[in-house]
């Protein structure tokens, strides 16, 4: 773990750096004439859109919420897939080789959007891979256990990267196909200003389904358990009155030690703590399949006869 946070580290100032290297000769860029619409105000107000759905898991919805403290002790999160780093334990480098199904059915389904565009036209494509993704989202939810179901996880993620990458090979294509030549640099930082923003409320709100499917399911499970004391369920409904954060069940387990809880009593909430994570898993992946087919709405304006080019071609010049 300290090796994989000293190398994110290096990233983001990597792109400190760069960002100033861009900003450096920006004296030099040519001025856009100003315009008359509030258009800082609404990014400023777009930004803190995302904050606050990114932040809704400490802030809350409607009450106020903290970290998830027992005893003093501050539970934090991960920041990598929580399934395969939290649930199954797996490290960086584990985790990294799981994905790879996604990253190359993603690779290989972007090189040939723009083929099946160009003889079925976008619309058909785009549509082909939001149900895929959706589909793909409710075989994890099926995969999803303490124990990993190698074929059927491999498949799942190879079915959902076939799907973001037909998605990925049209966006430029549609974009820059009905934008004018002189407006290419306009439609070209639109469209990644848009990608950015709708991947960020994309995973802010998945990870509030997450965390809030984590909360409900790990409050009911210790209410109704038997094995546990009144005075140790007061105790952890108080701690998660405050939010509650993705760890592993060692670390919970870890915790409640630490904090004067029995082992008879830290086996049992610990038990809890998993089962309500795979549930709130299974949630937030239905929440994908969910969000993917109400993306199909979106796609009734796009072009439903196939696209010659990817770019508007210019007219000929008359001869003579």
């Amino acid at each position: 773990m300290g090796d994989t946070t000293f190398t994110w580290r290096y990233v983001f100032v990597g792109e400190v750096v760069i960002e100033i290297l861009i900003l450096v000769p920006r004296k030099q860029m040519e001025l856009e004439p100003r315009l008359e619409s509030p258009s800082k105000l609404s990014a400023l107000g777009l930004g803190l859109i995302v904050l606050g759905v990114l932040k809704s898991s400490t802030w809350g919805w409607l009450a106020p919420k903290g970290a998830l403290t027992i005893a003093g002790h501050e539970i934090t999160p991960f920041v990598l897939p929580v399934y395969v780093r939290v649930v199954l334990g797996f490290d960086a480098f584990e985790t990294a080789k799981k994905l790879v199904p996604l990253s190359i059915a993603m690779l290989l389904a972007a090189l040939a959007g723009p083929k099946l565009a160009a003889r079925f036209a976008p619309r058909p494509v785009v549509q082909t891979g939001f149900v895929a993704m959706a589909f793909a989202a409710l075989l994890l939810a099926g995969t999803v256990d303490v124990e990993l179901n190698e074929r059927g996880f491999s498949f799942a993620l190879a079915v959902f990267g076939a799907g973001a990458g037909l998605l990925m090979s049209q966006l430029g294509n549609v974009i820059m196909s009905s934008a004018p030549p002189e407006e290419t640099n306009e439609a070209s930082g639109l469209q990644g200003t848009a990608q950015n923003l709708g991947a960020s409320l994309g995973t802010a709100l998945i990870g509030s389904v997450l965390l809030a499917g984590l909360l409900t399911g790990f409050t009911t499970r210790i209410r109704e358990n038997p094995a546990l004391s009144p005075s140790t369920v007061t105790q952890l409904e108080a701690a998660t009155e405050q939010g509650i954060e993705i760890i592993t069940t060692d670390q919970a387990y870890a915790t409640l030690i630490d904090a004067g809880v029995s082992p008879a009593e830290a086996g049992a909430v610990t038990a809890d703590y998993g089962e309500a994570q795979i549930e709130a898993l299974k949630k937030a992946l239905f929440a994908v399949a969910i969000l993917a087919l109400g993306c199909l709405w979106f796609t009734r304006n796009l072009p439903k006869h196939p696209l010659t080019s990817g770019a508007s071609e210019p007219e000929p010049e008359p001869s003579g």
